[in-house]
């Protein structure tokens, strides 16, 4: 019997890909202005995501996985924790084979409080305040998708304390 190159990992990338790419045509875009504030030097919130699964949908070609953001308030004493959802790629279909996990390091405070406040990111919004630091080429686009399901984009996001320990390794 002939194995299938569209298995249960695929679809449920593909799914969350849907679901992430939905949801960020709801979501509120970025004013110009937002991206002027201040930025700082060290990360306010480092996104990872341990074992992104790779997928493929016709030209549609990246990967997708859950993940945690970190989020550090500005005086670096009290830390917090979220889970995420999050896609990357693009219509061309990065030709790269994912080696580790994702690591995405946020500066801007703005970019910080939208994904606090429930909010996607969505990398063709913004060009400055992040960092990809590890995981993807610098030119991948990709969707940061606050919250563990959708009842927590509606309700808001759950975030719980946590120890500072990834941003030490950050700085």
């Amino acid at each position: 019997m002939p194995k299938s190159n569209f298995d249960r990992n695929t679809l449920k990338a593909l799914a969350l890909f849907a679901l992430c790419v939905a949801g960020a045509a709801l979501t509120k875009p970025l004013e110009a202005h937002d991206l002027n504030e201040h930025v700082t030097r060290a990360p306010l919130a480092i996104v990872t995501i341990p074992r992104p699964a790779e997928g493929r949908l016709m030209h549609l070609r990246g990967f997708a996985g859950r993940g945690t953001i970190h989020f550090r308030d500005p005086t670096g004493t009290r830390c917090r924790v979220a889970v995420t959802r999050f896609v990357a790629g693009d219509f061309g279909g990065y030709e790269g084979r994912q080696s580790g996990p994702v690591r995405i390091a946020i500066h801007n405070p703005r970019l910080v409080k939208r994904l606090q406040d429930g909010h996607d990111l969505v990398s063709g919004d913004i060009w400055t305040g992040f960092t990809v630091e590890s995981g993807l080429p610098q030119n991948a686009g990709f969707v940061i998708n606050p919250g563990r399901n959708a009842l927590e984009d509606v309700f808001g996001l759950r975030m719980t304390p946590a120890d500072c320990g990834a941003f030490r390794a950050a700085l």
